[in-house]
């Protein structure tokens, strides 16, 4: 089961991953010829959320209603292994050892606001991104 999609895919094959990630492909195909440069990327599909829930925890999203809810359900989730392996083997195939240059995840304006941030964080080794997606969540 595919959970995440690369820059390196077409704009249709990033439709679940919303409109940034489609402007950010359809940038990195027309920069190449333009000598613009878009780092490598890579997305989390809706489904990697989806199957990081446990049935309590999808009833409970489900029945949320608040967005207080919605955070506590979020605060005790954690990455399916497969879903984590998949984003540290990609992480890995992006930087190797080295730390990412950064990581940016997209946080609604009100979570942004909330922990002071905009989902932006440098220097991340390969082994940290799965925990950073969960703090963006």
């Amino acid at each position: 089961m595919k959970f995440l999609a690369s820059g390196q895919e077409s704009a249709f094959d990033l439709l679940p991953a919303g409109a940034k990630a489609r402007g950010l492909a359809r940038a990195m195909a027309a920069g190449a010829g333009l000598g613009a440069s878009v780092p490598e990327f890579f997305v989390l599909l809706p489904i990697a959320f989806d199957l990081s829930l446990s049935p309590w925890q999808a009833q409970a999203a489900r029945a949320a209603r608040t967005g207080a809810q919605r955070r506590e359900l979020v605060a005790r989730m954690t990455l399916a292994p497969g879903v984590a392996r998949e984003v540290e083997r990609v992480a890995r195939l992006l930087a190797g050892e080295s730390p990412l240059g950064a990581v940016a995840l997209r946080l609604s304006p009100e979570d942004a606001a909330r922990r002071g941030r905009p989902g932006f964080f440098p220097n991340v080794r390969p082994e940290e991104v799965a925990a950073r997606v969960l703090d963006a969540w």
